[in-house]
């Protein structure tokens, strides 16, 4: 990154105060359009009222640019609110950043609907309140959530695919203002949830082309013409006879298009707020920069063609939306066959685009997910995106920290594991161990999402990643610690059989049975898993796990967090040693607190 926190930090504050002046400045504007229009309201009414007294033309002309002047101030308004309302969601994302800048939080959507008590989605606070997703994301519309939690749930394990949204993040990264833009034009319509995407894709299933396409598309041009002529004929002559049969044929073409498009009128009627939305966004995105990057030239090349395609669905989807209006529609169905135009339109755009349409879905949520990683990338301008070895089994890091914790109460470590095995992570309670196996798990995971890391270097192979380090038990499925402990051991035991290779992150297993069987337990459990290409980290308060190094030198390794007492004061480093742990603190705490 070619800017700093202090940089960042002057450019949000500088967002702030000038869109602060931009709202305030469209404010009176705002109200100074709305007076103007009053008064050509009233003047229209007036020259209105002067004309039927006098009947005077000139006065009759003025009141019609009275009108026009009115009109047009409507559409004056309008356009000053949505560029008011634009400036207000830029005011409000900067803000945002702000505060995430300075640890004030984020307020964007925490991810909470996707808490999953399992695997290393709760080891590693994943989800929820202060989790990784909600320190990432800056999704908008329900497709973006939806592919946020779907790339932490499934990893990339490609180093070629991987290499590929790191380019793309870094070049996107640089792209604040249209990112801005796409996050400030997505928030103007925050109705877009999963029922609209639902209604679309049913839409797209059920929907039966006309087989008769050729004739309804010849007739919707025939019979209001015969139509229009019948009715001039009627005003002419007074004879309703040629008027009344070409009603009854434009009715019976509208009852079979109504009987053979209700359920796609149904769903596509409701939809067309969200589809200019997305119409405009994808808009947004054509102008992104690509730089020769695939992944974003091919998205743009995708974003070009939604744009002007839904766009067409979304006038469509209006005219069907009409339809509500039941005096206009009798009307116009009376005489022009108004369904039976919507129903034409409708079939043309689903024989042309059904098979884009859900491709085009998915391309709003990857946009959304590169607009997360990309703002988290431009606001952790010291975070790097890491190297990626395709063979071997390693991970090598300086320097590296805790994503979730602030840069005041962060400590780093560097290490390097560069084959297979198991790490013996020992240490005192609160020396660290639980927060390293978090760190390391947090950042691979981080890395294989195409993000930068919370490190100086890092350096990894990609690798399935499993943990066990909370357990809960449950009334309701009458599990207890104790098993809900070996059901997640076993599920490891299991996944790594096909899922490899893996980073398996372990803290203090089978603390649940006494001391002599927890541990035969772990120490069989180690035996079992050196055989796997995986790299452990098992962190341990049992020291007489470290044994086992000398019969395995070559798969087992000791590492350990110290703590210290100076002057009746518990101190902890929180830095990662090579050996095993020396130092005790439970005995001293209890003694401390008045406890024993």
């Amino acid at each position: 990154m070619n800017h700093t926190y202090a940089q960042l930090d002057t450019f949000y504050q500088n967002k702030i105060e000038n869109y602060t002046l931009a709202v305030h400045q469209l404010k009176n504007k705002i109200n100074f359009i709305a007076l103007l229009r009053a008064l050509f309201f009233i003047a229209w009414l007036y020259l209105l009222y002067q004309y039927f007294y006098t009947h005077q033309q000139a006065l009759l002309w003025l009141s019609f640019l009275g009108l026009a002047g009115f009109l047009a101030l409507i559409s004056t308004h309008a356009h000053f609110n949505n560029k008011r309302q634009i400036f207000q969601n830029k005011l409000w994302l900067a803000k945002n950043e702000w505060n995430v800048l300075h640890e004030n939080g984020n307020a964007f959507d925490d991810g909470s609907e996707f808490v999953l008590n399992e695997g290393y989605f709760v080891d590693l606070d994943i989800f929820g309140k202060h989790s990784l997703f909600h320190l990432l994301n800056r999704t908008t519309t329900w497709l973006g959530k939806q592919a946020l939690y779907q790339h932490f749930r499934n990893p990339m394990l490609q180093k070629e695919k991987i290499e590929a949204y790191q380019s793309a993040i870094q070049t996107y990264s640089q792209q604040y203002a249209l990112i801005e833009e796409w996050i400030a034009s997505a928030l103007l319509h925050k109705n877009e949830s999963t029922e609209h995407i639902t209604a679309l894709e049913q839409w797209m299933k059920q929907y039966i082309p006309f087989k008769n396409r050729t004739y309804f598309n010849r007739i919707r041009f025939v019979l209001p013409a015969f139509s229009i002529i019948a009715l001039f004929y009627t005003l002419d002559t007074g004879n309703y006879t040629l008027l009344s049969v070409c009603i009854v044929l434009n009715w019976l073409h509208v009852f079979f298009v109504g009987k053979h498009n209700g359920m796609a009128f149904a769903n596509i009627g409701k939809q067309q707020e969200v589809l200019q939305t997305y119409s405009r966004l994808f808009k947004i995105f054509t102008h992104v920069p690509a730089n020769n990057d695939a992944i974003l030239q091919r998205t743009i090349t995708i974003s070009n063609e939604a744009s002007k395609s839904i766009s067409k669905l979304s006038f469509i989807a209006n005219l069907i939306h009409q339809r509500s209006n039941l005096l206009a529609t009798t009307l116009l169905n009376s005489l022009l066959m108004y369904d039976v135009h919507c129903a034409v339109l409708l079939n043309s755009w689903h024989n042309a685009h059904q098979s884009k349409l859900k491709g085009w879905l998915e391309t709003i949520g990857e946009i959304e997910y590169l607009n997360s990683i990309a703002l988290f990338a431009y606001n952790h301008p010291t975070f790097v995106y890491p190297g990626i070895k395709a063979e071997g089994l390693s991970i090598t890091a300086l320097n590296i920290g805790h994503p979730l914790l602030s840069a005041k109460q962060m400590v780093t470590n560097s290490f390097q594991f560069e084959e297979a095995g198991v790490l013996l992570v020992t240490g005192s309670n609160m020396s660290g161990k639980s927060t390293f196996l978090r760190t390391i798990g947090c950042n691979l995971l981080l890395a294989e999402m195409g993000a930068p890391v919370c490190a100086a270097n890092f350096l990894f192979t990609p690798m399935y990643l499993f943990s066990c380090i909370r357990i809960s038990d449950s009334l309701q499925e009458n599990t207890s610690y104790f098993m809900a402990e070996l059901q997640k051991l076993a599920y490891i035991k299991t996944q790594i059989a096909t899922n490899y290779p893996a980073l398996i992150l372990i803290d203090e297993i089978l603390r649940g049975t006494n001391s002599a069987d927890k541990y035969e337990g772990s120490a069989e459990f180690i035996l079992q898993l050196i055989q796997q290409p995986c790299i452990v980290l098992f962190a341990t308060h049992d020291l007489k796990l470290n044994t086992l190094e000398e019969s395995y030198p070559n798969d087992i390794t000791s590492y350990c967090f110290e703590s210290t007492i100076e002057n009746n004061h518990l101190i902890f480093d929180y830095v990662l040693r090579r050996g095993i742990a020396q130092n005790k603190n439970a005995t001293f705490l209890m003694k401390k607190m008045g406890i024993i």
